[in-house]
């Protein structure tokens, strides 16, 4: 996977998606196509896969969150 971004909803990153305190983890995970960055909501719902950290974390940023990484 490129740099390319797939954001599961229109909505993902609202306020009311994420949580009060705006935290989202970020985990590296194997698919088909090779490794993404998936970020998930404190829920566990999947809101974005991305090819890269930086992506992931710029996506992160764009949108006011607060990053975890997930081991």
């Amino acid at each position: 996977m490129s740099d390319k971004i797939i954001v599961a909803t229109q909505d993902t990153f609202c306020s009311e998606e994420v949580g009060e305190d705006d935290r989202v983890y970020i985990k590296k995970e194997a698919q088909k196509n090779g490794l993404v960055w998936a970020i998930y909501s404190p829920e566990g719902e999947c809101m974005a896969q991305t090819g890269s950290r930086e992506m992931a974390m710029a996506l992160v940023r764009q949108n006011d969150l607060t990053a975890a990484q997930v081991h």
